[in-house]
């Protein structure tokens, strides 16, 4: 029996089992360990690393992702993602693809540039955003204002997720607040079409986290909490265009009508691989675990890694067929993986 993500069918089919277990036993010996990351103020990020490493820069997406590249690195137990300060709205290590780097991506509200320091037990990492850097250098620093007066009021909570079907199939979402919402920041994914807010200092006061609706372009809404903020995330059968409100204490998302025809759309599908031998397989296992970027990965374990393989994507959701397999009663069952906070809500076999 051979357990295997989803991510490493190709691979197991390619390369075969010797070439796997070859590559289990016989480990990189890389030069560094990224350990920790801390705020050291505002904008100002450090990276403790042990070892010796190297690093370089990439400039994505207009320069609102910023990403750090430490080759011949790896990741240490203890380093986890961090929530936002200033201009950066979270930063997010993970393994590179290749196994041998550590990627380390900071999203930011604005276009901005990174000004990177060697320290002695690592880095210190500032983030410095387009309207500052467009000042003049010789300017000299202002007095420092006086630190603003602390909020002494709780929380907000979500309270309730309301839905309406509007004219020409649009979709009105209405979040239900104790207080008046402050502006969330949101950003959106085209493959699987997602929105998603996130509401700082709020939580989730629900019987349900994840809302049903199925009208127009929105198949359910789905609200988190995380640390200090709530994440909540629309997700839809393709990606359309949105607009947002404050009414009172609501906030509002008026999601537009997908176009026309798209309920028609031919499902793509992927062949990974044809059956090699004949005779029945059996899928033994479903599982599953939040990857280091905040992706979802479904571990699949299966009685031959012959099985052959179809997957397509259809209505918001991916479906994978396992071709001449069976699966035992106590595995047809619904996963419900929404606390993991990843793209991936449920998982039906």
């Amino acid at each position: 029996m051979k357990k295997f993500t989803i991510g490493v069918m190709r691979y197991l089919h390619a390369a075969g089992c010797v070439i796997l277990l070859s590559v289990l036993y016989s480990p990189l010996i890389l030069a560094a360990e990224v350990e920790s990351l801390a705020w050291e103020g505002p904008d100002v990020l450090k990276v403790r690393v042990k070892g010796i490493a190297s690093y370089k820069i990439e400039t994505l997406e207009q320069g609102q992702r910023l990403r750090i590249i430490f080759p011949d690195s790896t990741i240490g137990p203890a380093l986890n993602e961090l929530p936002g300060q200033g201009v950066v709205k979270g930063v997010y290590p993970y393994l590179a693809e290749n196994g041998t780097a550590v990627n380390m991506d900071l999203l930011l509200n604005e276009a901005g540039r990174l000004d990177v320091q060697k320290i002695d037990d690592g880095y210190r990492v500032t983030t410095v955003g387009a309207s500052v850097s467009s000042a003049a250098v010789t300017t000299p620093p202002a007095a420092p204002a006086p630190p603003p007066a602390v909020e002494t009021s709780s929380k907000n909570v979500i309270q309730d997720i309301l839905y309406a079907k509007l004219p020409g199939d649009r979709v009105q979402i209405t979040f239900k607040m104790s207080q008046p919402p402050i502006e969330p920041s949101a950003f959106t994914i085209t493959n699987p079409a997602r929105i998603s807010l996130d509401f700082p200092n709020t939580r989730v006061d629900l019987a349900k986290k994840t809302v049903t609706v199925k009208e127009g372009a929105v198949t359910n809404v789905t609200a988190v909490g995380v640390e200090d903020r709530t994440r909540v995330v629309l997700s839809l059968l393709k990606p359309v265009a949105y607009r947002t409100a404050v009414d009172g204490n609501n906030f509002v998302v008026t999601v537009e009508a997908p176009a026309a025809g798209a309920g028609m759309e031919q499902a793509k599908v992927t062949h990974f691989a044809a059956s090699r031998k004949g005779g029945k397989y059996a899928l033994k296992g479903v599982d599953f675990r939040r990857g280091p970027q905040g992706d979802g990965k479904v571990v699949i374990t299966l009685s031959d890694p012959a099985v052959g393989i179809d997957i397509r994507e259809q209505g918001g959701e991916v479906v994978l067929d396992f071709v001449d397999t069976s699966v035992a009663a106590e595995l047809q069952r619904r996963l419900d993986v929404v606390d993991f906070a990843t793209p991936v809500q449920t998982i039906d076999t």
